[in-house]
Parts: C-alpha cells; sequence; structure tokens
C-alpha cells in the first residue's frame, strides 16, 4: 500500500480505533495528529531526505507514527527494539547511522 494511500485512509477512517497500545485506543486521526507533529520535529532536528535514523523504542503509537514520518521524508530507517540495545553501536556502524531517536 503506497503510504500516499495509507494517508487518505487515515483521514477517511479519523474517528475509528487504529491501534491498542497498553490498554488504551488510539484513532486514526490520533496517528495523523502525531505523524505531523513528528513531520516538525524531525524539521526541527534537521533530519532531511535521505537521512539514516534509527528507531530506537517499542511498536507505540509513537513509534508507528515517527516510522510514517520517516517514511514520508524518504529517510532511510533502521528499527531497533530495546531488546537488541548491547547491539546498537555496532547496528549503527554498520547502517552509518546519523541521527538516533
Amino acid at each position: 500500500m503506497p503510504v500516499k494511500h495509507l494517508m487518505e485512509k487515515l483521514k477517511e477512517d479519523a474517528y475509528k480505533d487504529a491501534i491498542i497500545h497498553n490498554g488504551c485506543s488510539f484513532s486514526y486521526a490520533d496517528i495523523n495528529r502525531s505523524i505531523e507533529n513528528w513531520q516538525e520535529k524531525l524539521k526541527t532536528y534537521g533530519i532531511a531526505q535521505g537521512s539514516v535514523v534509527a528507531v530506537t523504542g517499542d511498536y507505540s503509537p509513537e513509534a508507528i507514527s515517527l516510522i510514517i514520518a520517516l517514511i514520508l521524508e524518504k529517510c532511510i530507517i533502521v528499527p531497533l527494539t530495546l531488546l537488541a540495545q548491547s547491539h546498537f553501536s555496532e547496528y549503527f556502524q554498520i547502517a552509518h547511522v546519523q541521527y538516533v531517536i
């Protein structure tokens, strides 16, 4: 599914539940707002198209929104869970990570 189509679906189904995380429900509108917030933060951080960005954390709505924002910015994403934390420096070096979020 192209990202453009995904973004259209987020708006069409704005008030439907998208994700349940830690017992809390997040609507597509919540996810869309979070994506927009991340897009602004990425600009503030100076993260531009083609940047290599490691996303560290769980599969939370924030992490999902960040990944979508990075896709929209056409960044290269290195998703890592905290279970791999002991190997982060190795992975960052292999992937030539420029930013860690």
